[in-house]
């Protein structure tokens, strides 16, 4: 893994637009390896198995709910116009992107971009009290 981030470039011409960023720094303690692997390791697994239809279909409704929930917003709208201006798509054109996505598309994505090589984990611990 690389200590923050990924190839948001390459995601970006790859896929006509920038991905989510849930990025964080990474701790200068590291990473504890179960984690790590674990997270590596479903990766995986989804590239070769792929994801359960229902699942599917549960996380993409899931998202979209979001989506339009977030049109409430003055803050979200005025951000996610900006954000999308600058990356070259238009921010209230999702509804159409979410009917265009493939559950096989994701899962490509998933085997191709969630490689030890482009993801970043972060692992945020309480403060301890003095």
């Amino acid at each position: 893994m690389t200590d923050h981030g990924g190839d948001w470039a390459g995601f970006t011409e790859t896929y006509g637009a920038p991905p989510l960023d849930f990025s964080a720094n990474v701790s200068p303690l590291g990473v504890p390896e179960a984690v790590r692997l674990a997270v590596a390791e479903e990766a995986a697994r989804i590239g070769r198995e792929g994801v359960d239809p229902d699942l599917w279909e549960r996380v993409k409704k899931g998202v979209y709910g979001n989506r339009v929930r977030g049109l409430n917003s003055f803050e979200h709208l005025c951000v996610g116009q900006a954000q999308s201006f600058f990356a070259g798509y238009d921010f209230l054109r999702f509804a159409d992107l979410f009917d265009a996505i493939t559950q096989e598309e994701a899962e490509e994505l998933i085997a191709n971009w969630v490689t030890e090589e482009r993801t970043a984990l972060s692992v945020v611990r309480a403060k301890e009290e003095t």
